[in-house]
């Protein structure tokens, strides 16, 4: 089975002392709750002073294989090595560096675009359906190369149009839309399947899932997620589940994303792949996580994440994981690993033991014992 190692390493805006993060999360993690995901201010466009280059992969998604990619091109990253750390498109920084025109002609290219699928339901439907993004981003295109005052409109990424269409919602500016037929039901598991791989992706992007779901790579990456969990499962349904997560306040930001300073990286491994070659995981403390299709099964900290997973291989002292592990099939069960700088505040047991008891709270995996 092939080895999933996505190495990624991520930093967080930086919150003056670390140590009132400590306490925030020790303290006052029940906060959290009363605190819904926000879509972040602003979006962003290419400035027409701006001409991208075709060896740009970020202001010229032509030169980004991602951004051309089909959707069941990018899930089947899943079963590949991972790619480069990369970044969600910086919408906010490009929309500042827009001018009054650029951002109008964008509206315009937006509404346009929103007009032409509006019959099959409301902007949600561009984050959720694969058909309706690019037909949206089809209608948006054109309208922008038409409005364009040069031979040659600068290219404008995916994620402006679209987090511009929920800018626009979120203001009031959209109509009704027409087309709203009843989906049908949800099932626990498409659920279960939405949380994990909505929180896999946030974990690694530390952003919203809305940001996550506007973005080429942020949805490459959350298919990704879902591939591991079930190779059949519909995206556009899991991307549906998850949005119904969000909006009934059941997929809420952990608090551990939001106050930590210091760069974290992200791994994840095939427990099997972990029983041939223990010498992949790092020597650095962090927090491990063990998951399967069922959902999340134990988390822990540790000072040293290789020599912890070595006493699980050895024998778990948790007996409920270890019969678990020790069932004939294990293939399908995964290990996450939130990895921090020996030299951060994460080396310190307080702190690691504060971020593993939000993540057991937000998580509620199963094995645990609750702090």
């Amino acid at each position: 089975m092939t080895k999933q190692n996505h190495r990624n390493s991520h930093r967080t805006s930086p919150i003056p002392g670390w140590q009132l993060g400590l306490a925030s999360l020790s303290l006052g993690l029940t906060i959290a709750n009363s605190n819904a995901t926000n879509l972040a201010q602003g979006v962003t466009a290419i400035p027409p002073s701006t001409s991208p280059t075709k060896t740009d992969p970020i202001a010229n998604p032509i030169a980004n294989p991602i951004a051309n990619q089909t959707e069941d091109q990018t899930a089947s990253h899943a079963s590949r090595e991972a790619l480069p750390p990369q970044r969600l498109f910086p919408v906010d920084a490009t929309w500042n560096n827009s001018d009054a025109d650029t951002r109008r002609r964008i509206d315009d290219a937006v509404r346009s675009g929103y007009d032409a699928i509006s019959a099959e339901g409301s902007s949600d439907q561009v984050l959720i359906r694969q058909s309706i993004r690019d037909a949206f981003l089809a209608e948006c295109r054109r309208a922008w190369a038409e409005s364009s005052p040069t031979a040659e409109p600068a290219t404008v990424d995916a994620a402006v149009f679209v987090w511009r269409l929920l800018s626009q919602r979120k203001a009031g500016k959209l109509p009704q839309a027409t087309g709203r037929t009843p989906p049908a039901p949800l099932q626990d598991q498409q659920r279960l399947i939405a949380e994990i791989a909505s929180r896999r992706a946030e974990d690694e992007f530390r952003e919203s899932l809305d940001r996550i779901l506007v973005d080429d790579l942020g949805r490459q990456r959350f298919g990704e997620a879902v591939r591991q969990l079930s190779p059949t499962e519909d995206l556009d349904t899991i991307r549906r589940a998850a949005l119904a997560l969000r909006k009934a306040r059941q997929l809420r930001p952990e608090l551990s994303a939001r106050l930590i300073d210091w760069p974290i990286e992200h791994h994840s491994f095939l427990w099997p792949d972990l029983v041939a070659d223990l010498a992949t995981v790092p020597e650095q403390p962090g927090i491990y996580l063990f998951r399967d299709e069922t959902g999340y099964l134990y988390i822990g900290e540790a000072k040293n994440l290789r020599a912890r997973l070595r006493t699980h291989l050895e024998g778990s002292d948790r007996a409920a994981l270890l019969d678990y592990l020790d069932r004939p099939s294990t293939d399908a069960i995964y290990v996450d690993l939130h990895v921090f700088p020996s030299d951060s505040p994460g080396a310190t047991l307080a702190v690691r033991r504060a971020y593993e008891s939000e993540l057991i709270r937000s998580r509620q995996p199963r094995f645990n014992l609750r702090p």
